[in-house]
């Protein structure tokens, strides 16, 4: 187990790198001469819902050619077949969902709700009064529902949102009627 200052930890880096080549037969590293170094991470989860490391490396930058590159060595290492079978959940990193379009054309990809969120919060920082966040949405089609949107309290009443905790088709409607000024038709969701 590695201890003490993330600084010490970083400085092996290169001894770490050598020991990996040596002892290593095949394992292959991209030398990188720079001090802003990015973390890649591929990692699994099983059937228990635990999460294990698939792959990771160590590159200068994260961009579409690194992360090409990066996914293009777990395509070989996974012996990839169907890329339908794989989802991917990531931040919004600059590249990286071009190349999993790229590689992985019928894969599943979804932005990381947690980094949506904290995105969200520090846009829109700040206290907000009661209210100002409350809204009521009406389904357009045949059907027309109504459900009402506390963005604040994180609710709708269709429920979805306090189940599965990612905002439902009305709260983002609430969401862009907020941001543009105007009301919002919503498709119609299919029901849980």
């Amino acid at each position: 187990m590695n201890e003490g200052h993330h600084t010490e930890q970083y400085n092996k880096l290169a001894a770490y790198r050598k020991e990996l080549l040596r002892s290593n037969p095949g394992f292959y590293s991209r030398d990188q001469n720079n001090d802003g170094w990015q973390i890649l991470t591929a990692v699994g989860v099983d059937a228990n819902n635990g999460m294990y490391p698939i792959a990771f490396a160590i590159a200068e930058v994260e961009n579409q050619e690194i992360w090409t590159w990066f996914l293009e060595y777990l395509i070989g290492d996974l012996k990839t077949v169907n890329d339908r079978s794989y989802a991917f959940i990531t931040d919004k990193q600059k590249g990286l969902g071009n190349a999993i379009a790229y590689l992985f054309p019928g894969a599943e990809h979804r932005h990381c709700i947690r980094h949506l969120y904290n995105n969200f919060k520090t846009k829109h920082a700040g206290a907000h009064m009661a209210g100002e966040f409350e809204y009521q949405v009406t389904g357009g089609g045949t059907i027309g529902s109504k459900h009402a949107v506390d963005l604040g309290r994180h609710l709708c009443t269709c429920r979805r949102w306090q189940l599965s905790g990612i905002p439902c088709v009305h709260a983002i409607c609430a969401l862009r009627m907020r941001k543009i000024g105007k009301p919002v038709e919503y498709p119609i969701a299919p029901p849980l």
